[in-house]
């Protein structure tokens, strides 16, 4: 198996990414629907998508004594954790960025699996009520999102199967009893239909001998608009999947810029945000817009997560001297 069909199925089988990052009024608006999120909690999950990941350790630590035995502290937890080893060890450069790494040890391995140890515990809690039985399983799906996604990035195939498939059971499960979450599980649901339509024959044989089930792209992607233009408390994370499947794998690049612009307009310190907006901008031939949202990739940088530094300070600046480049060559040919 060649490694680009492999990662393409492995991305599918993670099938909820990106935390990472809702029309343009609603990119930084308090989710409105069945998920009840407290302004607190909130406010940690708004400081992981404007690239303070850290700082949002600190706030889900604080949270866990105020709301015990709730999900959404360690949730937000285990995203920090995420986050920080994908800044640290994922594949980020000047033309593109991945959820691959080639590095499977981080300091953050265990930390990561016992916060979202502590996302099963609490929603086992929770489903013995009949009333939060449904919540519970959005965060028990959304779990096994999360772990699905690490092994994704390690390139576990076979681990990360099975946590993609546990996960599109639960929010089936979570809809199923509670129609009002299909847009808050429609992140993880698009995600999984959109890539298990897209593989290749090949893969999809794999995928038979899992005994996990198949997709439907157009679906997928109706899923992630609606979750994308609905309050909802993943609707950022849904655009910006959106956003990635639209450029990156559809090649439309003009729509994926109007994805991504309100995302750099409402977390102007998450540099990947405007990295993907520079790229798709060059890719689509518009380079006056490639070169202003490099730039502010460039900025971003300098107030984003000291772990994502390193890998990003170069990857964004290569990318402006690129552009830069381009831009000079197109006034020389100038008639």
């Amino acid at each position: 198996m060649s490694t680009l069909p492999l990662r393409c199925f492995l991305l599918w089988l993670a099938c909820c990414t990106a935390l990472i990052t809702s029309g343009v009024a609603n990119a930084a608006a308090p989710p409105v629907g069945p998920i009840e999120v407290p302004p607190p909690v909130l406010s940690g999950f708004e400081l992981l998508r404007n690239g303070h990941y850290s700082k949002a350790l600190e706030v889900a630590n604080h949270l866990a004594g105020e709301f015990p035995a709730h999900p959404l502290p360690p949730l937000l937890e285990a995203q920090a954790h995420f986050d920080l080893i994908f800044c640290q060890t994922g594949h980020i450069t000047s033309k593109e960025f991945w959820h691959f790494s080639k590095t499977p040890d981080s300091p953050l391995n265990q930390p990561f699996a016992r916060a979202v140890d502590k996302v099963f515990e609490f929603s086992a809690q929770m489903k013995r009520s009949p009333a939060t039985s449904a919540e519970a399983l959005f965060y028990e799906g959304t779990a096994h999102g999360f772990r699905a996604r690490l092994h994704t990035l390690r390139e576990q195939t076979l681990p990360s199967g099975r946590e993609g498939k546990q996960m599109r059971e639960a929010l089936l499960k979570a809809v199923a009893l509670d129609p009002t979450l299909a847009h808050d599980a429609g992140v993880g649901l698009g995600i999984y239909d959109y890539y298990a339509d897209s593989l290749s024959p090949l893969i999809k044989l794999f995928r038979f001998f899992l005994f996990i089930p198949g997709g439907n792209m157009e679906r997928g992607i109706a899923q992630l608009h609606a979750a994308a233009d609905t309050r909802n408390l993943f609707s950022p994370e849904a655009r910006w999947e959106l956003a990635r499947i639209i450029g990156v794998r559809e090649g439309r690049h003009e729509e994926a810029v109007k994805l991504l612009v309100p995302l750099v307009h409402a977390y102007p310190d998450n540099a990947l945000f405007a990295l993907l907006t520079a790229l798709e901008a060059e890719a689509m031939g518009d380079l006056g817009q490639a070169h202003a949202y490099a730039q502010r990739a460039v900025d971003a940088t300098a107030r984003m997560d000291p772990s994502c530094r390193p890998k990003l300070d170069p990857a964004t600046q290569q990318v402006l001297e690129r552009i830069v480049a381009e831009l000079a060559a197109a006034r020389i040919q100038q008639p």
